[in-house]
């Protein structure tokens, strides 16, 4: 496996979200039943933990 292959394949995971087998099963849900809140709960939590 190149490097290249893993970048691609990393570059899919983050940009077509898959939440058929999330980590956190409420997350997932609100992802897709809530998008707004869910966004709005990522954004305080990067800025409270990525920053």
């Amino acid at each position: 496996m190149s490097i290249r292959t893993v970048l691609i394949a990393l570059k899919s995971l983050m940009f077509e979200c898959s939440t058929d087998c999330a980590l956190v099963p409420s997350i997932a849900k609100q992802y897709r039943e809530n998008r707004e809140e869910f966004d709005k709960m990522a954004r305080i939590w990067t800025q409270r933990y990525a920053t």
